[in-house]
C-alpha cells in the first residue's frame, strides 16, 4: 500500500483552535481511524504519536506485502510481530515479501506493539473493529510474573498509597494473545559524568567569546547564556530541556540566602503564570502558563511545538515540589552554584535589557538567527556527529578547553546532570541509604526512587536543610569545589561580590 506521513490540523468545533498531529495518507485518503485516536487521545506527547505512526506504517507495510494470507486479524498480527522480532530476510538473502526488514530488539519491538495495541482497542471500542491483540487467560506462569512485574512498578511508584491489590489482580490475570517478548536482563551501566576538575575550564575559557576586546562588556565577553544553562544542570541537576521553559521572572535573590539565585522552573503549560497579565480593572489574571502564553503574546508551551520547529523544549513531566504552582524548585550542591548563578545572571540581564523581546523565556538568540527570539534546544546541546562539525554550543565550548563531545566521555550536556547526581552520592545529605535516596529523587525530580518503596518525601525545607548540613561538611573537609584565581580569565574587574578575587565574609569557610 502507499502512503505518505504528513503534519495536520484537525478542527473539532466552531472556535477554530486548531489540534496538530501526525496523519498517514494512503491511495484511499487519510487513514481516519488515527486522526480520531490522536482526537480522542489529545493529551499523548508528540513521541508517543510519532511512534504511534511508525508501528501503523510498519503494519500497513506487512499486510500490503501479505494480501491474502491471511483470514483473521488476530492470526495476521502474530505473523506480524514474529517477523519483527526476526525480520523477513532469509539466510541466503532472499525476501519474496519485498520488506526486507532486518530483525529488531525486543527494546524496539516492545513499543511498536504497545502502540498499536492501544490504537486496536481503541478501535475495537469506537469502531466496533475486531482486535488485533485481544486479551486471554493468562497462565500461573504468566499471572505470577505480572504479579512481579507489577509490584516493582507498584515499589517504584511515587503514588504507590493509591494502587489498588485487587484492581493489579484482575488485570494481572490477563496477558495479550501475542507478546513483543522480554528483553534479557543485564547490570547497569556505570553512568558517565563530566570531569569535575574542568568545569570552571569550561564555564570560563569554553564559552568565551573569540575575538572579542578585553575592554567590552562582560555580557560582550562571554556567552553568559550558555553559562547559565551549564550551571543549571551541573551545579542544580536539571535536564538539558529544563532551562529552556524558564522565564525571566522565575530568577530572584533568593530571600533567606542573600547573593544567591533562587530558580524555579514551572511546568511550562500548567504552571503559575506570572503576575502581570492583568484585566480591564487592572488587576492580576490568575492562569496557568499556557493561557498566560496565549493571552500576552500569542504562543504556546514550548513543549507543544513540533520537534522540527526551533522554539520546541521536550518536557519530561519531572516530580514537582509546589502541587499549586506546579514549578521544580532548583537544589544548588554544592551551594556555592547558587551564588555562581546570581553573579552571572545579574550580567546577563544588563544584555537582556538591550534586547527586544516578544516572549517571556530567559535565554533568547544572542549574535546568530532572529536577535531576541527564543534560543533553541538544538543550537545549545546538537551534540557531534560522526564526519561532521559540532553544531552546538557546549559541544563548541567543550572541544576550545581540549575535550571532546561524547556521551561515553561523560562531556555531553547531559554528564552535567548526571555529575550533581554523583556529588549527592557521594557527599550529599542523609544520614541512611534510604534517607539519600529520597533527597536525591526529590533534587533531581525523579518520579519514582529505585532502592525502596516510598513511603512519604521531604518537604523543600528539609531537602534545603539536609543540603546545608551536607555543604557545610564539604567545606570543613576541604572537599567543597576550589574555584581557581580567576584572575587568570580575566574575571577580577566584573566582581562586586567578591566572589572570585578572594574570601567572602559572607561564604562559609571563605570560599
Amino acid at each position: 500500500m502507499k502512503y505518505i506521513v504528513l503534519k495536520a490540523k484537525a478542527i473539532e468545533d466552531n472556535s477554530l483552535i486548531p489540534e496538530e498531529m501526525p496523519v498517514i495518507v494512503t491511495e484511499h485518503g487519510v487513514l481516519e481511524p488515527l486522526v480520531d485516536y490522536f482526537l480522542e487521545y489529545d493529551g499523548l506527547q508528540d513521541a508517543t504519536r510519532r511512534k504511534t505512526v511508525q508501528a501503523v506504517t510498519l503494519l500497513l507495510d506487512f499486510m500490503s506485502a501479505n494480501v491474502g494470507n491471511f483470514d483473521e486479524p488476530e492470526e495476521m498480527f502474530k505473523v506480524f510481530v514474529k517477523r519483527l522480532k526476526t525480520g523477513t530476510i532469509s539466510a541466503d538473502g532472499i525476501d519474496p515479501s519485498g520488506l526486507y526488514w532486518e530483525k529488531k530488539s525486543p527494546n524496539t519491538v516492545g513499543p511498536l506493539v504497545a502502540r498499536l495495541n492501544e490504537f486496536s482497542d481503541f478501535m475495537a471500542d469506537k469502531l466496533k473493529a475486531k482486535p488485533l491483540n485481544p486479551f486471554r487467560e493468562a497462565t500461573a506462569h504468566e499471572e505470577q510474573l505480572n504479579w512481579a512485574a507489577y509490584q516493582h512498578k507498584k515499589a517504584r511508584s511515587f503514588l504507590a498509597h493509591t494502587w489498588s491489590n485487587e484492581k493489579g489482580k484482575r488485570q494481572n490475570s490477563q496477558v495479550r494473545t501475542t507478546g513483543a517478548g522480554r528483553s534479557p536482563s543485564s547490570t547497569l551501566t556505570a553512568t558517565k559524568n563530566f570531569p569535575k576538575d574542568r568545569i570552571f575550564d569550561l564555564l570560563f575559557r569554553g564559552f568565551k567569546r573569540r575575538g572579542v576586546c578585553d575592554g567590552a562588556p562582560i555580557y560582550e565577553r562571554w556567552d553568559l547564556r550558555g553559562m547559565l544553562i551549564t550551571i543549571l544542570m551541573h551545579g542544580a541537576g536539571h535536564r538539558v530541556s529544563e532551562p529552556f521553559h524558564l522565564y525571566v521572572s522565575d530568577v530572584i535573590e533568593d530571600p533567606f540566602k542573600p547573593g544567591s539565585a533562587l530558580v524555579r522552573i514551572y511546568h511550562p503549560s500548567e504552571g503559575a503564570a506570572p503576575p502581570d497579565l492583568l484585566d480591564q480593572y487592572g488587576n492580576p489574571i490568575r492562569c496557568t502558563r499556557e493561557e498566560y502564553l496565549l493571552k500576552k503574546y500569542g504562543l504556546k508551551p514550548r513543549n507543544k511545538y513540533g520537534k522540527t520547529d526551533k522554539r520546541h523544549a521536550s518536557w519530561k513531566n519531572p516530580l514537582l515540589n509546589d502541587e499549586g504552582q506546579k514549578f521544580m524548585h532548583s537544589f544548588w550542591f554544592p551551594s556555592i552554584w547558587g551564588r555562581i548563578f546570581w553573579l552571572l545572571w545579574g550580567h546577563y540581564l544588563q544584555q537582556l535589557a538591550l534586547i527586544e523581546r516578544n516572549h517571556p523565556f530567559a535565554f533568547v538568540n544572542l549574535w546568530d538567527g532572529v536577535v531576541g527570539d527564543m534560543y533553541s534546544m538544538q543550537s545549545f546541546s546538537k551534540e557531534t556527529r560522526e564526519g561532521k562539525e559540532e553544531k552546538g554550543a557546549h559541544a563548541k565550548a567543550v572541544k576550545r578547553i581540549g575535550l571532546t563531545p561524547a556521551k561515553a566521555l561523560g562531556t555531553t550536556a547531559h554528564g552535567h546532570r548526571h555529575r550533581y547526581g554523583w556529588w549527592l552520592d557521594h557527599a550529599g545529605p542523609g544520614n541512611n541509604p534510604t534517607e539519600i535516596a529520597k533527597i536525591k529523587q526529590y533534587a533531581l525530580h525523579h518520579k519514582s526512587v529505585e532502592s525502596q518503596k516510598v513511603y512519604g518525601l521531604p518537604t523543600v525545607d528539609e531537602v534545603t536543610k539536609a543540603m546545608t548540613v551536607a555543604d557545610t561538611r564539604l567545606i570543613a573537609g576541604g572537599k567543597t569545589p576550589v574555584l581557581p584565581d580567576m584572575t587568570t580569565y580575566g574575571f577580577e574587574d566584573v566582581d562586586p561580590l567578591g566572589l572570585f578575587s578572594g574570601p567572602h565574609p559572607k561564604l562559609i569557610g571563605g570560599r
